[in-house]
């Protein structure tokens, strides 16, 4: 990756710079872990409307985050009726339930998967949430109910321009789609995988071998990253081009994938955003 993080995109744009709305589903996260579109934050004019079923947990992601940002107590799928999995570490609760069998293969991953209580909920379309509407970023991190969130999601999705979602490349909750499965959804409508980001498995506990980085051979889920296609690019208007740009700037250090978007601003506006950006990547 080319390190862009110390060219200051958002002054180099001045009062051009794109207020960006970010969609974030399944928000909560470990303070060790900085969450994905941290970047973006630094800029005031960014706003988050997310999602996270545990009032508690609500109420501790709308004081951490401040008034500005929207956290909602909802259970975000496809509007229908399902059972809600609340397991003993509450980042691995889900609308499905755990596969404690696919699971007890691995080290370190059952023990954090028990469930605890099962609940009659209500799912949510993002479609039906008007402060969901116009994102121009949407996270998910939903423990494998990925596809009931896009089912739920094709309005909400014709504004956005990258998605970042954990994906699972084994079933480890029953009936889940993998990869392969939110790869073609997310085809279908209209955006084109960029990269993988943290993968993450765990060491088979018949191995004998402790569980650690260097005896992980199997990969069991990690982030992907979709973006709008470079095909689609000069049908975007010139305001989500520079939002496109920042995004794949601040997050995921793309600088040819901003540069080229530069570029076809630059044509439309008669700006010079290009060659600022490539002088300040070169020196």
């Amino acid at each position: 990756m080319t390190n862009t993080r110390k060219i200051d995109l958002v002054s180099m744009f001045g009062v051009l710079a794109p207020s960006l709305r970010i969609v974030d589903v399944g928000a909560l996260f470990r303070p060790e872990v900085p969450v994905a579109y941290a970047p973006l934050l630094a800029d005031k004019r960014t706003t988050v409307v997310g999602f996270e079923p545990a009032r508690a947990d609500c109420d501790l992601l709308n004081r951490m985050f401040g008034p500005v940002h929207k956290f909602f107590p909802y259970v975000i799928g496809d509007g229908g009726k399902a059972s809600f999995y609340r397991c003993n570490h509450t980042m691995t609760s889900s609308l499905l339930q755990p596969d404690l069998e696919v699971m007890g293969r691995f080290q370190n991953l059952p023990e954090f998967c028990q469930v605890v209580e099962v609940s009659d909920v209500t799912t949510v379309r993002l479609d039906d949430i008007p402060e969901a509407q116009g994102a121009d970023y949407l996270k998910l991190d939903v423990q494998g109910s990925e596809g009931q969130v896009l089912a739920g999601a094709r309005m909400c999705l014709d504004s956005v321009l990258v998605v970042h979602t954990e994906v699972e490349f084994i079933q480890i909750y029953e009936g889940q789609p993998t990869f392969c499965d939110i790869d073609a959804m997310l085809r279908a409508r209209g955006f084109l995988f960029h990269r993988l980001l943290n993968p993450e498995g765990r060491t088979l506990r018949e191995s004998g071998f402790l569980d650690s980085e260097s005896t992980r051979s199997q990969q069991l889920w990690a982030d992907a990253v979709y973006i709008r296609p470079a095909t689609s690019w000069t049908a975007l208007s010139s305001d989500r081009l520079i939002k496109l740009a920042t995004i794949l700037h601040l997050l995921y250090d793309s600088a040819d994938f901003c540069a080229c978007l530069l570029a076809i601003y630059d044509r439309r506006e008669g700006t010079d955003f290009f060659k600022k950006y490539t002088d300040a990547l070169r020196a």
